[in-house]
């Protein structure tokens, strides 16, 4: 009886801890879509003040973000570009900080491993891709440079 029990219990519990074990009476509701954040376009002139310098040796970038509203609290950026006929790119991230107003970060343009940088050669165009979450508002702003 009491090895009955143990094989019952050990059975009957994962299945309860695991949600498996649904109430009759509940009924099957529809999810609810998370809401889409509306996007908006930022044209030039708007928003922070972005711009991309390269590098004299072609191997980097400087990212320059000036005049960040306090609402601002996180950026991201892709740079998509060219290199011998193949397409790379570079993510990131800035969180921003309160008061901060300005960013300034060099990108290489490169392909890095164990402190090993392999700089692509030829690249002559990028696309910047930024969007900029402010308080319940999410923009974007794109544009095109030449190295």
């Amino acid at each position: 009886m009491r090895k009955f029990f143990t094989i019952g219990f050990l059975t009957i519990v994962p299945v309860f801890l695991s949600g498996c074990a649904l109430d009759k009476n509940q009924k099957n509701l529809p999810a609810t879509p998370s809401p889409i954040e509306a996007v908006k376009i930022l044209k030039e002139g708007e928003g922070p003040q972005v711009n991309l310098l390269p590098a004299a040796n072609k191997q980097s970038v400087t990212l320059k973000i000036a005049s960040i509203s306090a609402d601002i609290k996180k950026i991201d950026y892709e740079i998509v570009y060219d290199t011998n006929g193949v397409q790379r790119g570079v993510l990131g991230t800035f969180e921003i900080k309160e008061g901060q107003d300005k960013i300034v970060k060099e990108i290489l343009l490169a392909s890095c491993s164990k402190n090993v940088c392999v700089y692509d050669k030829n690249v002559s165009k990028l696309q910047l891709t930024m969007k900029f979450l402010g308080e319940g508002e999410l923009f974007e702003y794109q544009k095109e440079f030449s190295l």
